[in-house]
């Protein structure tokens, strides 16, 4: 997300530097620059590393258990079933 917010204020910094340029020049530019960003992508239109993510799972699974309690017995509930 921060990569996508530096680019957006990257954009915004150099279309308000081409206002001072004249109407053509403005939209040669504009054209231009979304075209780069396009042909880039964003970074959360990459799909997922499947392979990484299951050795992160695996090592996560090799780690000893160190509370035996069920999530229900961590968070704990009051007499109206409402989380503690």
């Amino acid at each position: 997300m921060v990569i996508l917010t530096g680019m957006t204020e990257l954009l915004d910094k150099a279309f308000k530097a081409a206002q001072t340029l004249p109407a053509a020049q403005q939209d040669a530019l504009a054209r231009e620059l979304l075209s780069r960003v396009a042909a880039h992508g964003s970074p959360t239109s990459r799909k997922p590393d499947l392979q990484r993510i299951r050795a992160i799972a695996a090592r996560c699974s090799t780690r000893p258990v160190s509370d035996p309690r069920t999530a229900d017995e961590i968070i704990g509930y009051d007499d109206f079933g409402a989380p503690q």
